[in-house]
């Protein structure tokens, strides 16, 4: 089995354990950081970890940052067993699931998953990225769009703060024919890869397996994400699971053309 067959396997069971929680019963516990850990979250990590094991490379998972071995290779796992777990627990099916493969410290190969929506997204940097409807199987290769003075904008439903919407609202006067969208979990960054809308920033600290999965699938279909204050494009670390502020874009020239109302 190659790479990305043992991706998209793995996260595909993955998914379907996290369904059987799902508008269910399931144990709800509350982390240091008072963010939520469902019991579903801790069976799917232990599906994931177990087939991504395999490849005897590092896997940090936010439910286990301690899966670290091998730390000589030049590739390791990042893993979100539930990516948007306060939507899980709202019954909101924008919740998935995230495998991403960093070689190099850039991304190279993933998956995001949303099972309550029968959505996969896959994709290798050298290949190109794709949406797979797992209900009917219909699979198509994504792209992203061109800017146009209709810009689509996308926020976080749970992490939208103040620095962020000042961002946004000076955007949005530049750009008369915007508009603006919550949506949550790493859907954001794939809804960017197939065209759907244009602009995702987030200001302030996040972890690196809530953005690789899908920076993997928005880079392989032509955009990317960059750091908010160098605008050089995001890189990861084994040895750091924090980020700072960025900024996703379908367009990468967005940045140079549009370098001062982010300023």
């Amino acid at each position: 089995m190659n790479i990305n067959d043992l991706i998209i396997n793995t996260i595909i069971d993955a998914g379907k354990e996290v369904l059987k929680y799902y508008n269910s019963n399931y144990e709800l516990k509350f982390k240091e950081d008072e963010s939520p850990l469902t019991s579903a979250d801790v069976a799917a990590n232990e599906i994931i970890l177990r087939n991504l094991s395999k490849t005897y490379l590092p896997i940090i998972s936010e439910e286990s940052v301690t899966q670290i071995k091998n730390t000589n290779s030049e590739s390791f796992w990042l893993v979100d067993p539930i990516d948007g777990t306060k939507q899980f627990i709202k019954s909101d099916p924008q919740f998935t699931v995230n495998i991403a493969l960093i070689t190099g410290n850039k991304v190279d190969k993933a998956a995001v998953y949303a099972p309550a929506l029968n959505l996969l997204y896959y994709a290798d940097i050298e290949i190109g990225a794709y949406k797979i409807n797992t209900e009917n199987g219909n699979k198509n290769e994504i792209r992203v769009n061109s800017i146009s003075n209709h810009l689509k904008i996308l926020c976080s439903k749970s992490h939208l703060n103040k620095e962020t919407q000042i961002i946004i609202d000076r955007i949005r006067k530049a750009f008369r024919n915007s508009e603006v969208e919550s949506v949550g979990s790493s859907l954001k960054f794939c809804l960017l890869a197939e065209g759907y809308a244009d602009l995702y920033l987030r200001k302030g600290k996040i972890n690196t397996w809530d953005i690789a999965a899908g920076h993997t699938i928005l880079k392989a279909a032509g955009g990317n994400v960059f750091d908010y204050y160098n605008f050089n494009e995001i890189t990861y670390s084994y040895k750091n699971h924090l980020l700072g502020s960025f900024i996703a874009v379908g367009e990468n020239d967005f940045i140079r053309n549009y370098e001062k109302l982010l300023v």
